[in-house]
Formats: C-alpha cells, structure tokens, sequence
C-alpha cells in the first residue's frame, strides 16, 4: 500500500500536466488521452479513501479495546503531516508577490494581499478548505486536501469509536448507506435546489445553509468525509480473513473496474463531463478505490512482490512530498526555463526536467524535512509523557 501512494501521486501529477501532455485539438475538443488524463483528479479521493483504511488499519482495534491514547493519536498525525505543511506554504510564499495578471488564478493572489493576516491564519491552522473564498489562497499549493485531511483526524476518533463496535455485516450495510449519502450529495449539487427541497424555511436561512454545503464542495469535509468513512468501513467489513471465492474473485474484480471506470468516463458526451465531476469524485469511483485497496492489502502474487521492492517503497515514503511540490515546481518552470528559453509546455524539454526535479525536491523534503521533523516531535511527545508516569517502587 506504501508503493501504490506513490502511482496515486503520479496520477495527479499527470493530471495537473494534462495540458502540456494532450493540448486540445483545433476544435476545441480533447482526444481520449486527455480525457483519461482529466480523471487524475481521482489520485485525489483513492488517497482519501485509503486514510481512512490505514488509520483503521493502525488504530481501529486500540478504539475498540478502550486502550487509545487520543492526544498520541493527535500528535502522531501532527508529526506526520504539518512540518512538510508548513515548509510548503513558506517556500510558496514569493508566488504571492507575482503579477497577478500573469498567473492562473491571479484574483486569489490579490485577496491574498488585501487580507495577509487572515490568509496567514488561515495557513498556519491548515484550515485552508474550511475558509471564506474572498481570503484568497496559494492555488499552486494543493493545501485544500491537506487541511480537509486534518479536519479528519479531527472527525476520526468519533468515527472510530462507532465503527469499532459494528459487526462486519453492519459495517458492510453502512458502507452502502454511506456511498449513497455520496451520490445523494452529488446529485443534489448538480442537479437540485436547496430552495426546493426547504421551501419551508425563511429564504434568507435557506441561502446561509446552501451557501455553507456548497460553497466548496470540492474542498469541504462536509463533502469529503465519506470517502474518509468509506475507507474506515472498508476495512471493518471485510476485517481478517476474506472468503476463499472473494479472495479468488479480488483481482478480477479490480482489474475490471480499472478497465472499466476510466472508459466509462471517458465514453460520456462532452456536455455531461462537467456535471458528472462530482458523481465521479463521490460515487462511482468507489468500487474501484475499495477493491484497488482490499487487493494490495490482503492479495498475493507477482504483482505485489513487485510493489514490496524497496526503491517502490521509498518512492511511496516521499509521495506526499511529491504531490506537494509539483505544482510549485510546475509554476516555477514555467517562467524560469519555458519563458526565458523558448521552450513549448507542451515539449518534453518542458515537463520531463520538471518531473525529475520535482522527484529529487520530494526526496530531500521527505529525508531533511518531513522524518527528521516528525521524529523529534514523537521523541520530544515520548520524553514527555515517560516524564509523568511515577516513578517504580
């Protein structure tokens, strides 16, 4: 599971290269590869999903016996995530003092100025999908996953404490329930009006609620935290030994979906892609995040050695090292090798440089950064806590 963070990680780099890769055709269309590449936006909620699996994986059991430590559980999850955080938001800082007529995304620089106290708040709490649109945000840092991530963490303890006592058919029942609270949410915003369906409220109240479910629905936990449940879930239901026909069904199971989610996406009239994003975030691409994960948990074979090799291994240590720097190294590319020398985006020349730099970045970042940073704070919450235990008789 280590290894497979790292293919996830790729997925969304692709995804944010996708113009560079397959530029439209002259009409304005996208060739299938495009399209493909358009659905990297799933490396996104296969990480989502697989938090909530390997958290339950680590903890659920610890929740269950009543033995959890939750400030070790807070802490552990700090140490993990925030220094490599906040290293990322403090070297993105100069993107701020960029021409915002010269960026994507140059009105967010401009909030970012009008209101720095706000944003640098903002940042600093990891709260960055949890804020007001005007604040303006570092949109080449791909921080809104991340503070959803630790709004979860937030959420898991609740969770794990329910879903540590459900049985394994109960689990599989709220697992369904809960995939459908995802397309029911989809559904709803595409297609729905919260007017309609509280008529009988004051309008001004209706508008405060719809604003509050809708106003970041990509980014919001409020849309998220299924996918988080839907990994904690994945795991209860199918806890220890999987059947002997499931075991031997797994593989082909997965392997279809893989087939088969992408082509269905891509196979939709153009007119439908937009609307069908959330449905596809939300929904449809569960099976596949759930049988993808349950077959590099508890499957066997060739393919898995292959994914125990140590150099996989390292290469999925720094994958979120990776999906944190690409977009800055992207940018920074741009207008330090693209502009000065002439080169196409659109050119090898462009992109592959980009992504080797990007992968010896994530390297040092994970090695200088994110373990020794993650351990001194465990060492330092370990001193601590020996500190306050009695001394023996």
């Amino acid at each position: 599971m280590t290894s497979a963070r790292f293919f996830a990680a790729a997925v969304v780099v692709l995804y944010h290269y996708h113009k560079e890769l397959s530029p439209l055709k002259p009409d304005g269309s996208a060739t299938p590869f495009r399209e493909l590449l358009d659905r990297g936006f799933l490396g996104v909620t296969f990480f989502f999903v697989l938090s909530g699996y390997i958290l339950s994986l680590n903890y659920l059991e610890k929740f269950r016996s009543g033995s959890a430590d939750i400030k070790s559980f807070f802490v552990a999850r700090f140490a993990r995530i925030y220094p490599l955080y906040l290293a990322s938001v403090v070297v993105c800082i100069p993107y701020v003092f960029f021409d915002p007529s010269k960026i994507p995304h140059g009105n967010d620089i401009v909030n970012l100025r009008n209101n720095p106290l706000s944003a640098g708040v903002m940042y600093l709490l990891g709260a960055e999908s949890h804020w007001p649109d005007g604040v303006g945000r570092l949109t080449v840092l791909p921080s809104w996953s991340i503070s959803t991530e630790f709004f979860f963490y937030l959420l898991f303890p609740f969770f794990a404490t329910i879903v540590s006592r459900l049985s394994r058919n109960a689990s599989k029942v709220l697992l369904v329930l809960v995939a459908m609270w995802a397309l029911a949410y989809a559904l709803m915003f595409h297609f729905a009006s919260l007017s309609r369906v509280l008529f009988f409220m004051d309008p001004d109240r209706v508008q405060i609620i719809n604003d509050f479910i809708f106003q970041r629905p990509v980014s919001g936990i409020h849309a998220n935290w299924p996918l988080f449940a839907v990994g904690m879930l994945t795991f209860k239901a199918f806890e220890g030994d999987l059947s002997p026909v499931f075991q031997k069904w797994l593989p082909k199971l997965f392997a279809f979906f893989l087939v088969v989610n992408p082509l269905w996406y891509v196979l939709q009239p153009p007119e439908l892609k937009t609307e069908l994003f959330f449905v596809t975030k939300f929904f449809d691409a569960l099976p596949l995040c759930i049988l993808g994960i349950l077959w590099l948990h508890k499957g066997t074979g060739a393919i898995h050695a292959w994914l125990g090799n140590n150099r996989l291994v390292l290469l999925g240590e720094i994958s979120f090292a990776l999906y944190l720097v690409h977009s800055p190294v992207r940018l920074a590319g741009r207008f330090l090798l693209a502009k000065p020398l002439g080169i196409q985006e659109t050119s090898p020349l462009f992109y592959v440089p980009l992504w080797a730099l990007s992968l010896v970045i994530s390297w040092l970042a994970w090695k200088y950064i994110e373990v020794p940073a993650r351990g001194a704070i465990l060492s330092s919450w370990k001193r601590r806590q020996t500190a306050k235990q009695p001394a023996s008789v």
